[in-house]
């Protein structure tokens, strides 16, 4: 198969102007599906110079943490968005270090600095996420050229977000999102008329197609190089108590319970789940409901890595996307249905990181429940 082209394109971050294409190596970035998935690579020094100016310091000033943006191209195709968090210089291995993560994770370096009022019947939970993008936008420093996509969910929030709490953005936008009833969310980037543009792209109920739309197959001995299936109860809780606003007695509570889980066996762990900007009682028992539904259980978050050319490959799916993963006469699983060794089951992909290589890019995907 044809090795994929990639092109590492930096830009600043505040005026758009295209700053240097940059001869990156050892890449590595995160598509994430309701966060910000991270970057990472290296650069090389020792470079000469270009008309009389030394090309280490014009990468040098093509990478200032903070300051730049970073796209990811892949055959003409931007494929990754970000900014430039650290960056590290090593005299031992003669190279140049750089760290980032996508556009999201400046949402999460911003706090709510004003007062803003949302009420159930009236607010779409998308016109918060936009009314809240646009105040930072507004403000000196704030303005990425960040796109929210348009359009309603149908589904209402309250909400209060008082200015001297200094709540983070990004976790509210995320929090949101979290609530029964919420809605996915992701970066987006692409081209339009030659510049990268950057969507904050929200989907309701989610992000993805079916499997019967898409087909994506991934399994031992035709796609997968390598598995792993990790169980994590650090985070279980099948209760769940969640705050909402006022304090002492007049505080909002509930409580959401798997009782079904303790009759199976498990012991009883418990969470609490803090969320003072929420003043209405059916908002917060969702919120409750929506936590101990995602973390009843311990979670499972297996990853398979493929080569990322081979079908389906990079460009064919998105976080969000519901696929099929065949491990065949592999008896670390229970036996199955018809009693043979392996696994077959119907997931849905919530992250994966691609890694470019000369002999072709390798993508690790990490799976959720449906």
């Amino acid at each position: 198969m044809p090795v994929p082209v990639y092109r590492y394109l930096a830009y600043d971050l505040l005026t758009g102007i295209l700053l240097e294409e940059l001869p990156l190596r050892d890449v590595s970035f995160e598509l994430r599906l309701n966060g910000a998935g991270a970057f990472s690579a290296t650069m090389p020094t020792g470079f000469r110079t270009r008309s009389g100016v030394s090309l280490n310091r014009i990468y040098l000033g093509a990478t200032e943490p903070l300051q730049t943006a970073l796209y990811v191209e892949r055959d003409g195709v931007l494929v990754w968005g970000g900014w430039i968090i650290g960056r590290g210089r090593s005299s031992e291995n003669g190279t140049i270090t750089l760290a980032g993560a996508d556009f999201f994770s400046f949402l999460n370096r911003q706090t709510i600095e004003t007062t803003f009022t949302f009420t159930v019947g009236v607010d779409d939970q998308f016109d918060i996420v936009r009314a809240l993008v646009d105040w930072l936008q507004a403000q000196g420093g704030g303005n990425i050229a960040l796109a929210v996509t348009a359009g309603d969910s149908g589904v209402t929030r309250d909400r209060t977000y008082y200015g001297y709490e200094a709540k983070n953005l990004g976790e509210a936008i995320s929090q949101l999102a979290a609530v029964a009833d919420g809605f996915d969310f992701a970066v987006d980037v692409g081209y339009s008329s030659g510049f990268p543009t950057k969507t904050l792209s929200l989907h309701y109920p989610s992000r993805g197609r079916a499997l019967a739309d898409t087909g994506h197959v991934f399994e031992t001995g035709r796609n997968i190089l390598t598995y792993d299936w990790p169980e994590d109860g650090a985070r279980t809780a099948n209760r769940v108590i969640a705050l909402g606003a006022g304090d002492g007695i007049d505080m909002l509570t509930t409580v959401a319970a798997r009782t079904d889980l303790i009759d199976l066996g498990y012991p009883r762990l418990s969470s609490v789940l803090s969320l003072k900007d929420v003043s209405v009682a059916s908002t917060l028992a969702g919120h409750a409901q929506a936590e101990v539904d995602a973390y009843g259980l311990p979670t499972v978050a297996p990853t398979v890595t493929v080569q990322a050319g081979a079908e389906p490959s990079v460009g064919s799916w998105i976080v969000g996307d519901q696929a099929r993963i065949r491990i065949e006469d592999d008896d670390l699983f229970p036996a199955q249905a018809d009693g043979s060794a392996g696994l077959d089951v119907v997931r849905r992909i919530v992250a994966a990181t691609i890694r470019p290589g000369e002999a072709g890019d390798t993508a690790t995907l990490t799976f959720a429940e449906i």
